[in-house]
């Protein structure tokens, strides 16, 4: 998740430490486009790397409302990831079958051209109030 705003409605936190957050890449795959989706998921992809950040979860709360925004569509794996100090064991997320990949790299650039981030934001806002509330409830 790239956009801060969105992730610090998710974690339901300031959290300072965000501007701290780890670049890296995982190596062998690329973000593209869900089918019928304007986000992203990683596909297996030879010689391919897509970048993102790393950053560390505070609490066992943070990591449960990560999947709770991600939904049943995404399963938090383990994968090596790249960064400035080597290779290094993190959690991901990675697509189920329950979600189809197209062949458009996707890009963060494109996504924030293309989204009206306000009505996004609020979106976000109103689905993780019935964290704890609701069990997978429809976007």
């Amino acid at each position: 998740m790239l956009d801060k705003d969105v992730l610090r409605v998710v974690l339901n936190s300031t959290f300072p430490y965000l501007a701290h957050a780890i670049e890296g890449h995982i190596l062998n795959y690329k973000a593209v486009y869900a089918v019928g989706e304007d986000f992203s998921i990683l596909v297996s992809a030879s010689e391919e790397r897509s970048f993102g950040e790393v950053i560390e979860l505070s609490s066992s709360e943070q990591v449960e409302r990560l999947c709770y925004f991600e939904g049943i569509e995404f399963e938090l794996k383990t994968a090596s990831i790249q960064t400035k100090s080597g290779k290094k064991e993190y959690k991901t997320f990675f697509p189920t079958s329950l979600l189809v990949s197209s062949n458009r790299t996707w890009s963060f650039d494109d996504w924030t051209k293309t989204t009206d981030r306000g009505k996004f934001l609020m979106r976000v806002k109103t689905y993780m109030k019935k964290f704890h509330l609701e069990q997978n409830p429809l976007w």
